[in-house]
């Protein structure tokens, strides 16, 4: 999340001169397991002793002690405690160490790498739906060729040919718009509770429903169970779709570095739609591959580790360590016997072995690879989803053609949203 680990004694290393011979201070109920009221606790305490500003005097010794013995775990792995912990010291000392606040300032490299993440998944996403669910290769070579001619690229292809659904160039894929309800839920209260998801989501759908040019069969049976009174886990349906797939780079971007809570929240973000394991499987084993290349593997060494057994789920590894078998074969072909379909597990190995040539290739070229992927049919916007964050999560959103920034008509509320997941 880009805030800094808290350390031992890190605020209590602030100067600020204890003082030994303070009056006693009777602490108000700081251990309260009710979090609102422990903060309360802590501000009246800070309060009375004359510690609400960073030009506070001495600070008594019990505060000290008090304050190491607090729930809040300077030392907890997950990082929102650890800020809530950070924060608490802080009023009670009263101090603002301004070393802390300038890193505090700068995101680290890991936040720096899951923005690009979610922000070249949205526009890998767009510059795809052009030609989206088009299962002939040679039409999708035809549009190509069109294109050519007239001296441009397929991305962002005009008029759009997906046979499916209508849409304007430049908006987002079915796919990319239910992560929008889901970035927006993470983005406003950090944290991914999927009930608020599938609320959030379910009220996009409604209430947005005239920019949305298709809603995928998955989602549209989770809504009718909630219609129905079902709760958010009762709702979610039997679907091997690519769902999970999607939602990765937002959920890495919120939790990159903490791969047992990873695995946690990709599970539950993928049984807000779908209850089937191998879909479950596929999102976690997806996310944490994500994870692996924002804390700064790269693509090439975060796919063997795929490949390596007891890594991720089995059935994951296994179409890691097909995929990767292939890299020899063209891709387009290998896509089209691996899967060309929304359903797993063949569109995330063809995503993974979109990524190992990439990788074998050197510093893959962005709108390559992902054209690519485009000319290869079918699904390809799940494809370009995972694939897109994965590159700029090794590259930086640099890689990204501003050209292709600019025409995403979702880009700059994602841009929004993810900033706030950083702020």
């Amino acid at each position: 999340m880009g805030c800094t680990q808290a350390k031992p004694g890190h605020f209590l290393d602030s100067p600020v001169t204890k003082q030994q011979d303070a009056p006693p201070v009777t602490p108000p109920d700081l251990q309260s397991s009710d979090d609102a009221a422990a903060i309360a606790a802590a501000q009246s305490l800070a309060a009375a002793i004359g510690t609400t500003s960073t030009s506070a005097g001495p600070i008594p010794d019990t505060v000290y002690r008090t304050t190491i013995n607090t729930p809040y775990d300077l030392q907890s792995s997950d990082e929102a405690a650890a800020k809530a912990a950070e924060d608490v010291v802080r009023l009670l000392a009263g101090v603002s160490s301004p070393a802390e606040a300038v890193e505090d300032s700068v995101p680290s490299p890991s936040s720096t790498r899951a923005r690009a993440a979610v922000l070249a998944s949205f526009v890998a996403d767009a510059a795809t739906t052009g030609v989206h669910w088009i299962y002939e290769q040679d039409k999708v070579a035809e549009l190509a060729a069109a294109d050519a001619r007239q001296g441009r690229s397929i991305a962002f292809h005009y008029p759009p040919a997906c046979p499916f659904y209508t849409t304007q160039v430049g908006d987002a894929s079915p796919w990319a718009h239910e992560l929008i309800p889901l970035l927006r839920v993470v983005a406003s209260t950090k944290t991914m509770d999927p009930e608020v998801y599938a609320s959030a989501c379910r009220h996009y759908f409604k209430e947005e429903s005239a920019f949305i040019p298709y809603t995928n069969s998955a989602l549209r049976n989770a809504f009718a169970n909630m219609n129905a009174g079902k709760s958010w886990r009762e709702a979610a349906t039997d679907d091997t779709q690519a769902h999970g797939m999607g939602k990765a780079p937002i959920l890495v971007a919120l939790y990159h570095g903490q791969p047992e809570l990873l695995a946690i929240k990709a599970e539950e973000a993928c049984l807000v739609h779908q209850n089937n394991p191998m879909a479950v499987n596929f999102a976690v084993a997806s996310a944490q591959i994500l994870d692996r290349i924002v804390e700064g593997s790269t693509i090439k060494d975060a796919l063997e580790w795929a490949a390596a057994p007891g890594n991720l789920p089995a059935e994951a590894t296994e179409a890691v360590a097909a995929a990767l078998a292939r890299k020899d074969q063209g891709f387009s072909q290998a896509v089209k016997e691996m899967g060309l379909s929304c359903a797993l597990p063949g569109v995330f190995s063809g995503a993974v072995l979109a990524l190992a040539k990439a990788a074998d290739a050197g510093e893959a070229d962005f709108q390559a690879v992902i054209e690519a992927n485009m000319l290869a049919g079918g699904d390809n916007c799940s494809r370009a989803g995972f694939i897109g964050a994965c590159l700029a999560a090794e590259q930086g959103i640099e890689c990204v053609p501003q050209e292709w920034i600019a025409q995403t008509t979702v880009f700059e509320e994602a841009e929004s949203l993810v900033d706030r997941i950083f702020a």
